[in-house]
């Protein structure tokens, strides 16, 4: 019996070593999987964040007469602005001027100057969005964070000069526009917070999936994008964007 053991190979049968690899493959797949999910639902959640601004700014121009940011009138019409938020010039535009693409930047409180953290205050006061802290001074934390990573504001362009990518020299469209950035003294055409193959994901879910055209506009590097098609075999981040939401 002592001689039977001392000759009995050791280690593991094929069949052991097959379950074994069974088992990584399937830990390895649930793991992935997990990941996929979890994109999805930033995706899906980024998605909802731009149809909720958009439902916001047409709810708040119908009951307050004005922009928001824009507006001389929030702090008479709206009882939660105080403090930090504060009117606007009532130029009729949020932010906007000839050929200029603004970031948010370190004034928050100067009419006119001040529209794009105001316009996030007023409809916050107004309880039309969430994640707005109105309390805080110019910065990141006075933005409202999108799911995807990055920061959102809403601003206005008047169509006279070309910010987005995919559409060769065209004009990006007048009109008002969710912005998309990785921080607030960036814009959208320098603020970059995707790769090209997470902003088509976006893209495919809020609009047309097409970088030039429609809704949302794909901005940031001129590596976002291949010719008027997402550029997938860059994995760096090059892209945000701008949706117009009026």
């Amino acid at each position: 019996m002592m001689k039977q053991f001392k000759n009995r190979q050791e280690g593991f049968t094929l069949v052991e070593l097959a379950i074994v690899m069974v088992i990584i493959g399937l830990l390895i797949g649930g793991i992935l999987k997990g990941q996929e999910l979890i994109k999805n639902a930033t995706v899906t959640a980024t998605a909802a964040q731009l149809k909720a601004f958009e439902s916001a700014y047409t709810t708040f121009v119908d009951v307050y007469g004005g922009k928001p940011g824009d507006t001389n009138r929030a702090r008479e019409k709206i009882q939660g602005c105080v403090n930090r938020c504060r009117n606007g010039d009532n130029n009729g535009w949020i932010r906007a001027s000839n050929g200029a693409l603004y970031a948010p930047g370190t004034d928050d409180l100067t009419p006119g100057v001040n529209e794009l953290y105001q316009g996030l205050r007023h409809m916050a006061a107004a309880n039309l969005i969430g994640g707005v802290r109105t309390e805080v001074a110019a910065s990141n934390e006075a933005l409202v964070g999108a799911e995807m990573g990055g920061y959102l504001y809403v601003g206005e362009v008047l169509g006279n000069a070309s910010y987005h990518r995919g559409s060769g020299t065209a004009f990006t469209p007048a009109g008002v526009y969710v912005s998309h950035t990785f921080s607030y003294q960036h814009n959208p055409r320098t603020g970059r917070v995707l790769t090209p193959s997470e902003a088509s994901r976006l893209d495919t879910k809020a609009d047309d999936g097409q970088p030039g055209t429609g809704s949302m506009l794909a901005t940031g590097l001129e590596t976002c994008v291949n010719g008027r098609n997402y550029r997938y075999t860059n994995t760096d981040l090059a892209c945000a964007f701008m949706f117009k939401i009026k």
